[in-house]
């Protein structure tokens, strides 16, 4: 496998298990969190990649801003590893 390009993310903590383990979202981040898997799947194809890979740090935080919204909560820094 080759590395094709990494993207950096600050993903909402409480969202990792639905992002890596596909568990059940709530309703209150259903569409935010579907839009972000449409856009990986957006630069997957752009980039001519057979698949994606999550690699999180252990520690989470809190921001006033993620890659879903606006709201602050905890989270966690994410890289997205596209390969082929």
């Amino acid at each position: 496998m080759t590395l094709i390009e990494t993207h950096e993310y600050r993903f909402p903590s409480h969202l990792l298990p639905a992002l890596i383990n596909n568990d059940p979202v709530i309703d209150e981040d259903r569409e935010s969190f579907y839009a972000f898997l449409d856009k990986l799947e957006r630069h997957k194809k752009e980039y001519d990649a057979t698949d994606y890979v999550v690699s999180c740090e252990s520690d989470s935080y809190f921001s006033h801003k993620n890659c879903l919204s606006d709201i602050g909560c905890n989270v966690t820094d994410i890289k997205i590893l596209f390969l082929r």
